[in-house]
């Protein structure tokens, strides 16, 4: 019996089912901010509920678009046939 056939099923899926992950949650995120559920706040107001003596400013979390975009670029690259290949020499 070869212990390769299955890693090579795994890895497809992993390769898939990652991306659609990270989307996913980047979904229900936004979903749960736009529209909270009844009873809940959304993070900017528990933020203005709870006021603290540092507060980063709104523009200190747009480092999570360059990272999301860059593991994004790096995650399409790695979906493409034959990228293990040019990963792994």
């Amino acid at each position: 019996m070869n212990s390769d056939v299955p890693q090579v099923g795994a890895s497809r899926l992993w390769r898939w089912l990652l991306p659609a992950a990270v989307v996913a949650c980047l979904y229900v995120n936004y979903l749960y901010n736009a529209h909270p559920p009844a009873g809940a706040l959304s993070n900017g107001a528990m933020s203005a509920r709870h006021p603290t003596l540092l507060t980063p400013a709104g523009y200190a979390f747009s480092i999570w678009g360059i990272i999301f975009s860059g593991w994004w670029g790096i995650r399409s690259g790695n979906c493409c046939p034959g990228s293990e290949r040019r990963c792994c020499r």
